[in-house]
């Protein structure tokens, strides 16, 4: 899980400098927070193979997501929840 947290809050692209996840960009740059990392959440196939069954939740905190949305497309900041945190 430390791992998988470190590659969610440390890969970046090079050509944007943001998170190399598009999933996980997709939601940081809407204003969502890293709220948990699930293991075993998804053990399809598909999901073994994709992301050896790890899932993240995100949280869209409505008074939040103005603030996290322009910390992250400006200066690359990720919200990231105190539980999640902890994971590393």
């Amino acid at each position: 899980m430390h791992l998988a947290l470190r590659y969610l809050l440390e890969i970046k692209s090079s050509s944007t400098g943001h998170v190399f996840d598009p999933v996980e960009n997709f939601h940081l740059r809407n204003g969502a927070e890293i709220y948990a990392v699930n293991w075993k959440a998804d053990t399809t196939t598909k999901g073994m193979e994709s992301s050896y069954g790890l899932m993240v939740n995100y949280l869209y905190r409505l008074d939040q997501v103005a603030k996290n949305s322009t910390q992250y497309i400006q200066k690359g900041d990720i919200a990231i929840n105190s539980q999640a945190l902890e994971l590393l």
